[in-house]
Formats: C-alpha cells, sequence, structure tokens
C-alpha cells in the first residue's frame, strides 16, 4: 500500500522548468498550434516548453547553420541576443520567416540592450513594440504588419 501511494505522488510531479525559457514563453502570447522558429543558442529549454504548450511545429536554427530554405512561421523566438549586430541578423531572417501578422520574443538576457534592440525591431519593419522586465533580463515583443489586398473592385 505504501509502494502505491509513493508512486501516485511520484507521478503527479511537475517536470522541472528552466525560469528564462519560462519567462520567454509567457510574453508569447498563445501558443497552441503554431508554427514556430527557435533562432539561436539556449534553444532546447524553450523547444521543450514549446512542446509541452502545444506548439504545431518546432524548428531550431543556430547561427552557423546552412540552411537555404527557412521555414514559414507564426512566431520566431530568439531566447538569448548576443551582440546587436548578430541580433540585426537573426531579425531580419525572422523576418523573412514570420507570415503576416506574426510575432517575434526576443530576451536581452540582462545586458541592458533594450532600447537598442527595440530601435533594431522598428527598423526591420516590426512594430507594436512592448518592452516587459523580468528577473533574468527584458523580455521585447513585436508584431509584423499584416497587410491584406487592396479592395475596391
Amino acid at each position: 500500500m505504501a509502494t502505491y501511494q509513493a508512486r501516485t505522488r511520484a507521478s503527479r510531479v511537475a517536470p522541472p522548468t528552466d525560469g528564462d525559457a519560462d519567462n520567454v514563453l509567457d510574453c508569447a502570447g498563445p501558443i497552441a498550434g503554431a508554427h514556430v522558429l527557435v533562432l539561436g543558442p539556449a534553444a532546447l529549454e524553450v523547444l521543450c516548453g514549446l512542446i509541452r504548450c502545444g506548439a504545431a511545429t518546432v524548428t531550431c536554427l543556430r547561427r552557423d547553420d546552412r540552411s537555404t530554405a527557412t521555414p514559414a512561421a507564426d512566431l520566431v523566438i530568439l531566447p538569448r541576443c548576443g551582440d546587436l549586430e548578430a541580433a540585426s541578423e537573426a531579425l531580419a531572417l525572422a523576418h523573412r520567416a514570420l507570415a503576416p501578422g506574426g510575432h517575434v520574443v526576443l530576451r536581452d538576457g540582462g545586458s541592458g540592450r533594450a532600447p537598442a534592440l527595440a530601435a533594431l525591431l522598428a527598423a526591420q519593419g516590426f512594430f507594436h513594440i512592448r518592452c516587459r522586465a523580468r528577473p533574468s533580463g527584458a523580455v521585447l515583443t513585436a508584431d509584423l504588419p499584416f497587410f491584406g489586398p487592396v479592395g475596391g473592385r
């Protein structure tokens, strides 16, 4: 009897979580059914979190990957931004991969470059840029504009 109770309690224990990945995923909005692209290092924790949240597909690309085909995505996550040049390259790739109306989420990591990253997002054509303070650093989110067909005829 005691063994059965111990096994029952053990099966109810929540899996360990990574606080940094959870901070990013909390800011990402609804994930269930989304096609997600994760760019850069520290992606494993984010990938596991996305699977737990019910993402339809999750693709991970690193800076040194030589993939010619970038998958289309509803959401692009940059879990750790390096220098501003690397962030600019990653945001350009995110802009190409995102479907119209898609979202991008990136984490500053406590380096204090949130204003510079917000300026990069605006320069890449993103709008509705939001910055949220988290214990592990600022998390920035932005949207890609959706331009529908011009009506009239």
